[in-house]
């Protein structure tokens, strides 16, 4: 564990000089392919609608990102870290969309449990992601993906 933790703080220190280099890749809502599985439209309060393709992650349409509270490390399908959104979709809905596209994705699903506070956890290769989605009558549902190295690999 400590190896990943080194590992984590060295990929973040020099993240700052790659550029281009990130699992979220955005470009502008009309120059997307329509039938891509992996995007999701994003938008940002000040900013216009895009697209956002993380990794292996379809995130629900019209997800709003919080840019202050998330953390990515990484790239492609090797990418670590933590994202927050909003949704405008339902608690319920964004429970099953989470648990439709990881499942049909290759992530093997570890445990679910549905609340006031829901949660997913999957397992993929060398990584495991948690899905917490917590809805609210006034914001939306917001959802944290924690994406983390598997315990005891390499």
């Amino acid at each position: 564990m400590y190896k990943w933790v080194v590992m984590l703080m060295a990929t973040v220190a020099l993240v700052g000089c790659e550029s281009g280099s990130s699992p979220f890749q955005r470009q502008a809502a009309t120059k997307a392919p329509a039938s891509s599985a992996a995007t999701a439209t994003v938008t940002s309060a000040t900013k216009e609608p895009k697209l956002l393709q993380l990794g292996d992650f379809t995130l629900p349409a019209g997800s709003k990102l919080d840019d202050a509270s998330t953390l990515v490390v990484g790239t492609d399908t090797r990418w670590v870290g933590r994202v927050v959104l909003r949704t405008t979709l339902s608690p319920v809905d964004t429970y099953n969309h989470f648990f439709r596209t990881l499942s049909g994705s290759g992530w093997n699903l570890i445990t679910a449990l549905q609340g006031k506070t829901s949660g997913l956890t999957f397992s993929r290769g060398e990584r495991v992601a948690t899905v917490m989605i917590e809805g609210s009558a006034l914001s939306g549902t917001l959802v944290t993906i924690l994406v983390t190295p598997r315990e005891g690999a390499n």
